[in-house]
């Protein structure tokens, strides 16, 4: 399979905020994945982050990511956080809401921001889904508003589940939610979210202490992707 995209894919994404890429991701990849973040869950309880961390870094650079955030982004773009976990499918839902950084501007004039999320094992079988509202991302609200929704969900909005593999690249201002699910299969899942380069992004910099230590390991032309993308 192509590292890349088509362009009728990007085209849907931008139109839709979402799209969607069933058994993106190799075997071999998965099963890493899996067991890093089972390791993450023993060794640090509750953490979401990340970064630094080698096999992680690797990840983000590999085939399977970076030429993704380029075909969306662009050569400049920047990785912004990578988050993930394993946790019960049964576990807390999370209320509708979406994640863009920076001050609420109108979608001609915003600096993009995606989300590329991986889910090794698969949103089926029990485990809770990815549910968003398409094209959402195109309205300029701040990022609480979508919260008085709570965890409804609607005969319009999208349910997205896949197989082992499956990879959703979501725009940072779509709204979506995760539900509840009765089973307590684990639910693995891994963001990676990229943005088009310098801009508005205080989380980001907030983040620049450890994505600089992520770069110093590395060699000029991987390091990049994690400075402030103003010097080469």
């Amino acid at each position: 399979m192509s590292s890349s995209l088509k362009s009728s894919q990007v085209a849907f994404l931008k139109s839709e905020g979402y799209l969607v890429l069933d058994r993106r991701l190799p075997p071999e990849w998965a099963q890493r994945l899996r067991e890093r973040l089972l390791a993450f869950a023993v060794r640090w309880p509750g953490r979401k982050q990340l970064l630094p961390d080698e096999v992680f870094v690797e990840f983000i650079l590999s085939k399977e990511v970076l030429p993704l955030a380029r075909a969306v982004l662009g050569e400049k773009c920047l990785v912004h956080h990578a988050n993930g976990r394993v946790a019960a499918s049964n576990s807390c839902a999370k209320v509708w809401h979406h994640d863009r950084d920076g001050r609420v501007l109108p979608y001609a004039d915003r600096a993009a921001m995606y989300h590329f999320m991986f889910y090794p094992g698969g949103l089926d079988g029990g485990v809770a889904p990815l549910v968003l509202k398409a094209r959402t991302h195109l309205l300029e609200v701040p990022r609480n508003v979508p919260a008085v929704l709570g965890t409804s969900i609607s005969t319009d909005d999208v349910v997205l589940t896949g197989s082992p593999g499956l990879v959703i690249i979501l725009d940072s201002a779509v709204w979506h939610m995760r539900p509840a699910a009765s089973s307590a299969v684990p639910r693995f899942d891994l963001n990676v979210s990229f943005v088009e380069g310098p801009g508005d992004w205080p989380e980001r910099q907030a983040l620049a202490p450890v994505l600089s230590e992520v770069a110093r390991g590395l060699g000029r032309s991987s390091a990049r992707y994690f400075g402030d993308g103003r010097s080469e």
